[in-house]
Protein backbone atom coordinates (compact mmCIF):
# COMPACT_ATOMS: atom_id res chain seq x y z
CA UNK A 1 0.00 0.00 0.00
CA UNK A 2 1.31 3.44 -0.92
CA UNK A 3 2.54 5.80 1.77
CA UNK A 4 0.84 9.11 2.52
CA UNK A 5 3.25 11.91 1.63
CA UNK A 6 2.14 14.99 3.52
CA UNK A 7 4.05 17.65 1.61
CA UNK A 8 2.75 16.31 -1.71
CA UNK A 9 -0.80 16.15 -0.31
CA UNK A 10 -0.78 19.69 1.08
CA UNK A 11 0.66 21.02 -2.19
CA UNK A 12 -2.10 19.35 -4.17
CA UNK A 13 -4.75 20.78 -1.84
CA UNK A 14 -3.49 24.31 -2.23
CA UNK A 15 -2.45 24.38 -5.88
CA UNK A 16 -4.47 21.72 -7.67
CA UNK A 17 -7.75 21.50 -5.77
CA UNK A 18 -10.37 24.02 -4.93
CA UNK A 19 -10.24 24.50 -1.16
CA UNK A 20 -13.91 25.44 -1.27
CA UNK A 21 -14.76 21.93 -2.38
CA UNK A 22 -12.69 19.68 -0.13
CA UNK A 23 -13.94 16.13 -0.10
CA UNK A 24 -14.94 14.22 3.00
CA UNK A 25 -11.78 12.12 2.61
CA UNK A 26 -9.63 15.29 2.56
CA UNK A 27 -11.30 16.54 5.74
CA UNK A 28 -10.70 13.14 7.38
CA UNK A 29 -7.00 13.36 6.44
CA UNK A 30 -6.85 16.88 7.83
CA UNK A 31 -8.41 15.71 11.10
CA UNK A 32 -5.74 13.00 11.37
CA UNK A 33 -3.04 15.60 10.73
CA UNK A 34 -4.60 17.71 13.49
CA UNK A 35 -4.13 14.78 15.85
CA UNK A 36 -0.45 14.55 14.87
CA UNK A 37 0.02 18.25 15.64
CA UNK A 38 -1.97 18.06 18.88
CA UNK A 39 -0.20 14.99 20.26
CA UNK A 40 3.27 14.81 18.72
CA UNK A 41 3.64 18.56 17.99
CA UNK A 42 5.43 17.70 14.76
CA UNK A 43 4.40 16.71 11.28
CA UNK A 44 6.51 14.26 9.36
CA UNK A 45 6.69 13.96 5.61
CA UNK A 46 5.58 10.36 5.29
CA UNK A 47 2.96 8.23 7.03
CA UNK A 48 1.24 4.95 6.37
CA UNK A 49 -1.66 5.27 3.93
CA UNK A 50 -4.16 5.61 6.79
CA UNK A 51 -1.88 8.07 8.66
CA UNK A 52 -1.70 5.74 11.66
CA UNK A 53 2.10 5.32 11.61
CA UNK A 54 4.98 7.59 10.79
CA UNK A 55 7.17 6.16 8.03
CA UNK A 56 9.82 8.86 8.02
CA UNK A 57 11.94 10.71 10.54
CA UNK A 58 11.99 13.75 8.27
CA UNK A 59 9.86 16.66 9.42
CA UNK A 60 8.01 18.62 6.77
CA UNK A 61 9.52 21.92 5.66
CA UNK A 62 8.71 25.24 7.31
CA UNK A 63 6.81 26.18 4.17
CA UNK A 64 4.67 23.06 4.55
CA UNK A 65 3.92 23.89 8.18
CA UNK A 66 2.77 27.32 7.02
CA UNK A 67 0.65 25.76 4.28
CA UNK A 68 -0.93 23.44 6.83
CA UNK A 69 -1.74 26.55 8.90
CA UNK A 70 -3.42 28.08 5.85
CA UNK A 71 -5.51 24.96 5.25
CA UNK A 72 -6.46 24.74 8.94
CA UNK A 73 -7.68 28.34 8.90
CA UNK A 74 -9.70 27.66 5.80
CA UNK A 75 -11.15 24.42 7.21
CA UNK A 76 -12.09 26.12 10.48
CA UNK A 77 -13.95 28.82 8.61
CA UNK A 78 -15.57 26.41 6.15
CA UNK A 79 -16.66 23.79 8.69
CA UNK A 80 -17.21 26.15 11.64
CA UNK A 81 -15.23 23.62 13.68
CA UNK A 82 -13.21 24.57 16.75
CA UNK A 83 -10.99 21.50 16.31
CA UNK A 84 -9.23 23.14 13.38
CA UNK A 85 -8.92 26.45 15.25
CA UNK A 86 -7.46 24.76 18.34
CA UNK A 87 -4.91 22.91 16.23
CA UNK A 88 -4.04 26.13 14.38
CA UNK A 89 -3.36 27.81 17.75
CA UNK A 90 -1.04 24.93 18.67
CA UNK A 91 0.67 25.05 15.30
CA UNK A 92 1.19 28.80 15.67
CA UNK A 93 2.87 28.17 19.05
CA UNK A 94 5.04 25.42 17.55
CA UNK A 95 6.17 27.72 14.75
CA UNK A 96 7.09 30.43 17.27
CA UNK A 97 8.88 27.99 19.61
CA UNK A 98 11.09 26.81 16.76
CA UNK A 99 11.77 30.36 15.56
CA UNK A 100 10.06 29.55 12.29
CA UNK A 101 7.78 32.56 12.47
CA UNK A 102 8.41 36.13 13.52
CA UNK A 103 6.68 37.65 16.53
CA UNK A 104 4.71 39.78 14.07
CA UNK A 105 3.66 36.72 12.06
CA UNK A 106 2.67 34.94 15.26
CA UNK A 107 0.57 37.93 16.36
CA UNK A 108 -1.05 38.22 12.95
CA UNK A 109 -2.00 34.53 12.98
CA UNK A 110 -3.26 34.88 16.54
CA UNK A 111 -5.52 37.80 15.60
CA UNK A 112 -6.94 35.88 12.64
CA UNK A 113 -7.62 32.90 14.89
CA UNK A 114 -9.40 35.06 17.49
CA UNK A 115 -11.55 36.66 14.79
CA UNK A 116 -12.35 33.24 13.40
CA UNK A 117 -13.33 31.95 16.85
CA UNK A 118 -15.62 34.89 17.39
CA UNK A 119 -17.31 34.33 14.05
CA UNK A 120 -18.22 30.72 14.77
Amino acid sequence: MESFKLEKWIESLIYECDLYHLTLQEFVCLEKICKKIDVVRKIYDQYSSDLSKRESDVEVSIESYQKVMHVLLFAAEKKKDYKFINTAFKLNDILLEHSNISAEGYSANYEVLIELMESI
